[in-house]
This record gives C-alpha cells, structure tokens and sequence, in this order.
C-alpha cells in the first residue's frame, strides 16, 4: 500500500470512529433526555384528590402511573415542560395510594401517599421552620420527621437561603424528597424565600390552593383543611394585612366560613414573621398582633411562625396562643422572653426544634423536641367548638324515595346530609332539650316515607330526597330576626342535579329562595322556623352518589395509556427523531469524505 493510500484508510477508520461515538452519545442524550432533577412530591391532597409535582432536566411530556397497590395500573399525564403538575381526582378519603413517575429515558421509585380523612379520623402534623442553607441540620430535621410519621408538614418559610437561588431550592428538595414524596408540605414565604418582591421560584415549584383569591395574590396565602382542622398560611413580605387589605378580607372571610363548618373543629394560621418576638433587636409582625383577639373569637387555636431561629411559645394578652419554631437549620438565636405586649405563660429554648401536634375530635396534644428527640415541653388544647354528628348510615328501606312507588326498592347510595341551624338571627333554644347546632326533632328518613306514601307529605315533582327531615320546632327554637340553616352535605353531589334547601308548607314541601351551595354546603336564610330538608334538583339514575355516564369514548380527555385527547402520542417524537436523522446525516458526511478522498488520491 502507497503511503498515501496508507492516510487514506487511516482518515477513513477516524472518520467512521467518530460517527460511531457521536451516535451513541446521541443515542445516549435521548435515553436520559428528561432526567428528573427535583421531585416526585405531592401537593394539595385532600379527600379525592392529589397533585403530584416534579422537575426535569429538560421539557418533555410527563407520566404518573398510580394505584391502590404497588401494582399502580392508572395513568395520567402532564403537558410538556420541565415543571409537572399532574392532578390525580377520584380517590377516596383517608387511603393509601402508590405512585411513580415517569419522562422519557428516567422514572422514579415507587412512593406511597395518603388522602386527606374526615373530621372523626385523628392525624398528625409537624411545624417547622428556617433552614436556609444550614444543610446538615436541616438532613437530621428531616431523618426525625421521617420517625414521627406525620401526615402533613407545615413550613414556616426561609425555606432557601436566597428565593432566586436555583442551588438552593435543588438542594431543598434533595434533603426532602423522602419526606415531601408521601407527605403533604403546605408552605409559608419567608424573607429569604423572596428578593424583593420576587417569588417566583417559591410558586414554580409549589402547587397551592387558589381558594378565589386574585391572580396577583394566588399561592401568596391560601387555606387547606385537613380532616377536622382548616390551616390557614398567610404572609408579610409581599403583601399587607391591615384591616380593608385584600388578605385582611380574604382572612376574614375564611375564617367566618370556618367558624359555621360544624366539621372545623381546629384552626391553626402559619405565618414567618408572628406576632411576638423573644430576640432582642427583631422586630414583630405589628399587623398581626393586632389581630389576637379577633382570631382567638373565631376560635383560632394557635398562631404558627418561624423567623427567630429558636422555640419561644406564649399567650397574648387576650389569651392568643402563639409558637415560633424557626430552630430548622439556619444559625440559632439568642431568647430573651419578656412580658411586652402582655405575653404570658412564656417557654423557651434555644434549640434546633420542631413540634409534633395529634389532633383526636376536639383534642389536640402536642410534643415540642430537639432534633435529637429531646423532649423541651408538652401541652394540650381542646377546640371551642363541639364534636359534629357522625356521618348518616344508610340504612334499608323497602321503599325508594324518588318516586311515590311502594313496590320499588331504595338507592342505598342515596346522598345524606345532617342539619344545623347557624346563629344568625339571634337564634335561641327555649329548653335545654333543644341546641343550635345539632338536630331538634329529627325526623326519620323511614318515617318521611311513609308520610309521603300517605298523602300527607308532597315532593317535589322533578328531584330526590337528600337529607333527613328536620323540625325546627317554634317551641324549641326562636328568633327575633333572620337565622340561617346550613346543611353539610356526607356526599358528592351528582353532576347533573342541584342541591336545594326545602321547606315543608301546608304539607307541600316548597323551595326555600336564596339556596347557595359552597364548600359541600347548603346554606338559606330562613324567616320562620319549621321542617327543612335537602333535595337534589334533576333527573337520571344515580349510582354510588355519581351520575352514571353515557357510553362513549373513553378516551375524550386521555387515554388510559397517558397519551394526550388530540391524538397526539408522547409529544416529543420529534425530538426522539433527532438522533437518529443526525446519525444519517453524519454517515452521509462520512461516505462524501472518504469519496472525496480518493478522488483526489486519483488526480
């Protein structure tokens, strides 16, 4: 062989050598195209449903594959991007459920979570706050947490050292993801969550609640109940809480709303910046502090903050409890406790902390302890407001209570409700036998029946019974104006119906005008006490408290595979495409190389 033959070959084997390593680094880009950087964690869990969030490396269509067991079996998928947020609905209260997630070329490890129970299910809650970048107490805070078993994690913000550090968050949710992947974390913005008035990593990477407020203000402060405890989170960097303020009335407004639930029992607001402080040189939330008494008269059970990097608890001078838990990370404080302000019964400890809260009906116990499981203190409360009715059984009936027919048999999915009357008007037991919160008189469902069958009660025409017959007997009860009657509904309403408040009149049962439904609630202003009831307004079957659907395609909004309703598969089929065109591309190159080549050896 020539030596310039020799060169030829030589050229030729590099060239074929190179395209063989670009395309399988190629081939290796698009295996690990979407590496999941952040997550799997899951937001806002209620009763029937969850979010479940994550981060890739780079954008893509997103998977989650759940189920009731570790075989999962059900999918639903996220639009493409980096950030996911797939909601999950149709669950079931206070159970268990597994999930994973999946992008192209990476998935998670399968993570469990539970959905949110009802007001008769006890849980427990951790509050904890600040820990910036001190990393290595933050690991051990979270490895204590992980011990404890809460069900829901409450952070009182300075989550990141700085809001618009992306190192920063990565590192958040490295230390956390054992935590945040089964437990719900309902977050605070801290000063340090933000810059300025910038946070939007802090809502890039938390999905909360909306609960109506403004585009301007949604995910700065929000509400989530949780069992038989509402949880308000409210903040001070970048809004005002001064009375007439967008978050005052918003405020207000949730806590007027928790006050008429009869399944409210608890009331917790968390906050950064609370009320009090015991560091000398800090300042206080002024603004909130001025708020102690109006929250302790909506029953408001404690006051949850972080900022001072330490455990102070006390009690305002109207008798509001307070806890500050900022010992999550970040350096600690020096105490210095004072009776300013009026604060009384005063504990301290200048420690890496947390507190662990068990809430059981109206009992609350809770265990404040170093990260070392030292315990600093224990306390107890007990809500203001009594334990509610137990959810209504369904019970047998021959009969069904959609029609007059006796021959028929009952829905045993019917949707059941109990009944308080809400003071509103000055409304007055006039016998220690009667109660404005639990029924008076009630009248059996069976017996409401048979009534009907008998003439002596008329229905309306195009509806259901819903509810219980209640009497709210003028010689139990009285009112010297307006009162309200609030029905809480055990059950889903069915799409296609309405509920309404109806009033038994001259035995004809006759609609009660004003009926608003909000929050699984039938509410009307009544002028006149008597017999109430609830009746859903519609027609068609109703099956396990849901409509039962048309045939038709299941498919409408999503295959069972994940793919998206237009037909569309993954959405990045272009970008897989890419390798494998760059591939042809480069083995084209090659081959004009290697001709051109030997043309010239040739000349």
């Amino acid at each position: 062989m020539t030596p310039q033959g020799f060169r030829i070959l030589k050229h030729t084997k590099l060239l074929l050598i190179l395209t063989l390593v670009i395309a399988m680094s190629a081939a290796t880009a698009s295996t690990a195209y979407a590496k999941i950087l952040k997550g799997p964690y899951v937001q806002q869990v209620n009763k029937t449903s969850t979010v479940i969030m994550w981060q890739t490396e780079n954008a893509t269509v997103g998977t989650v594959e759940w189920g009731e067991t570790a075989d999962l079996g059900q999918t639903n998928s996220s639009d493409p991007g980096t950030i996911h947020e797939v909601k999950i609905e149709g669950l079931s209260k206070n159970s268990q459920y597994h999930y994973r997630v999946k992008s192209d070329g990476d998935e998670s490890n399968v993570y469990k979570f539970k959905t949110a129970p009802d007001a008769f299910t006890p849980f427990r809650f951790i509050s904890f706050g600040d820990s910036r970048s001190g990393y290595d107490v933050h690991t051990r805070a979270v490895g204590a947490f992980l011990l404890e078993e809460p069900d829901i994690y409450m952070n009182s913000g300075d989550i990141v050292g700085s809001g618009t550090d992306e190192v920063a968050w990565q590192k958040h949710f490295e230390i956390e993801q054992e935590l945040i992947s089964s437990t719900l974390m309902m977050p605070s913005i801290g000063n340090h969550d933000t810059e300025g008035l910038t946070v939007g990593l802090y809502k890039k990477y938390f999905s909360l609640p909306s609960n109506g407020i403004g585009e301007n203000y949604e995910e700065l402060f929000y509400y989530q109940d949780w069992g038989s405890t509402r949880f308000i989170s409210i903040e001070n960097e970048i809004s005002t809480l001064t009375m007439g303020s967008t978050q005052y009335d918003w405020l207000m407004d949730v806590l007027e709303d928790a006050k008429e639930d009869p399944q409210i029992l608890h009331i917790f607001i968390m906050t950064h910046k609370g009320p009090f402080t015991a560091t000398p040189g800090r300042s206080a939330n002024m603004h909130l502090r001025a708020l102690t008494g109006l929250l302790k008269n909506y029953n408001v059970q404690a006051i949850l903050s972080g900022h001072d990097h330490h455990y102070y608890r006390g009690q305002s001078a109207d008798e509001m409890d307070f806890i500050v838990t900022g010992g999550g990370g970040a350096g600690l404080y020096d105490c210095e406790p004072t009776n300013d302000w009026g604060v009384t019964n005063i504990s301290w400890s200048k420690d890496y902390n947390y507190v662990v809260f068990d809430i059981d009906g109206v009992n609350m116990s809770a265990t404040t302890k170093t990260l070392d499981g030292e315990i600093i203190e224990t306390f107890e409360w007990h809500s203001a407001k009594p334990m509610p009715d137990p959810p209504v059984e369904d019970g047998d009936s021959d009969t069904d209570v959609s029609d007059g027919d006796e021959d028929t048999e009952s829905d045993s999915h019917e949707v059941t409700a109990t009944i308080s009357a809400i003071e509103g008007g000055n409304v007055e037991a006039n016998d220690s036998s009667a109660s404005l919160d639990i029924p008076v008189n009630a009248i059996d469902i069976d017996t409401a029946i048979t009534m009907k069958q008998q003439g002596k009660v008329g229905y309306p025409e195009a509806g259901r019974l819903a509810s219980k017959v209640y009497d709210f007997s003028p010689a139990d009860l009285s009112f010297n104006k307006a009162a309200t009657i609030s029905i809480s509904l055990t059950d889903s309403i069915p799409e296609s119906y309405e509920a309404k408040l109806v009033s038994l009149q001259n035995d004809e049962w006759t609609i009660v005008d004003g009926s608003v439904v909000s929050s699984d609630m039938v509410h009307a202003e009544i002028d006149n006490l008597g017999t109430y009831a609830v009746y859903l307004e519609g027609d068609g079957p109703i099956v396990d408290g849901d409509d039962v659907e048309p045939d038709g395609d299941d498919t409408a909004d999503g295959d069972q595979t994940g793919n998206p309703a237009d037909g569309s598969s993954s959405g990045c089929n272009n970008v897989n495409s890419v390798p494998g065109f760059f591939l042809i591309f480069t083995s084209l190159f090659a081959l004009l190389m290697i001709r051109r080549k030997r043309t010239s050896s040739s000349i």
